[in-house]
């Protein structure tokens, strides 16, 4: 009997050793991550410190191109012909960028590929934490999603994208965000 109660204090030892010990851990892996997530906090503020912000009508370079965002507009839809392309959620609205890209490099190239690798420039729209994508007007010939240019030519033409009806009419800062593996060029549209 006494080595049967012994056998159970020395089970009941070893579990409590066990369980003080990993929550000795659980707390460090905390304080690991709490350190991590501010260190992310501090690399994003410094990050949009950096971070040029341009007007709609300035021309900047960003990687291979030359752009310039000569105006926006909010839309109920878009007609081209006899298509006319409207927003695939009810009540939301479109926001349509008028601009002009240069391609600057050496080759012909994709402007705002529609599928993205590597240090390829996409494009969104940012609403506070919102980060919205273009919308791909296929057949409508003035898209320049996936529009491929020339060396060295221009193209004028348009990015659409959906937003919410919120976003649409509020009068808080919008801005188009360009990037590119880690490097950003943001233009206040709003």
């Amino acid at each position: 009997m006494k080595k049967k109660l012994l056998l159970t204090m020395m089970v009941f030892a070893l579990g409590l050793a066990v369980l003080g010990c990993s929550d000795k851990k659980k707390d460090d892996n905390t304080d690991d991550k709490a350190k991590v997530e501010e260190n992310k906090e501090t690399k994003k503020e410094e990050k949009k410190e950096e971070e040029k912000v341009y007007n709609v009508g300035d021309n900047f370079t960003f990687k291979d191109w030359g752009i310039t965002i000569s105006n926006t507009e909010v839309v109920d839809n878009i007609t081209s012909g006899s298509i006319v392309f409207s927003p695939q959620t009810e009540g939301n609205k479109l926001f349509h960028v008028f601009l002009t890209a240069t391609n600057n490099g050496k080759e012909k190239d994709v402007f705002l590929p529609t599928r993205v690798f590597n240090n390829d420039v996409y494009v969104e729209v940012i609403h506070g934490d919102e980060e919205l994508k273009p919308t791909a007007l296929l057949g409508y010939g003035s898209e320049m999603v996936g529009k491929s240019i020339e060396a060295q030519a221009s193209e004028e033409g348009e990015i659409t994208f959906e937003v919410p009806e919120t976003v649409a009419s509020s009068t808080d800062e919008l801005l188009l965000r360009f990037k590119s593996g880690n490097d950003t060029v943001s233009v206040k549209v709003r």
